[in-house]
């Protein structure tokens, strides 16, 4: 922290994580590399669910990020401020 009460720029990667905060599904793994701002997850998506994912662009993201999933025709991303939503369109549970 700086003096004035401020997050000092070397601290952001520590308090400013991305993480998937809701899933719609079954979560298998989950990882956030500090060093790179790498984040990775794995889960079973219900049908329909929508997953949230939480990123802190203005701070961990300033030069873009990018976003896949698998199967990609069947994931939708639709982006709310720092929240990603991330709908799956597909029938089955994968």
């Amino acid at each position: 922290m700086n003096p004035d009460g401020s997050i000092d720029d070397k601290e952001v990667p520590n308090v400013a994580r991305t993480i998937l905060q809701k899933t719609a599904g079954h979560l298998l793994s989950m990882t956030y590399r500090v060093e790179t701002g790498h984040f990775s997850a794995r889960y079973e998506a219900t049908p329909g669910g929508v997953s949230e994912l939480y990123l802190s662009r203005n701070r961990l993201y300033k030069n873009g990020y990018l976003i896949s999933a698998s199967p990609s025709e069947e994931v939708e991303f639709l982006e709310k401020g720092n929240i990603v939503e991330i709908v799956y369109k597909g029938s089955e549970k994968r």
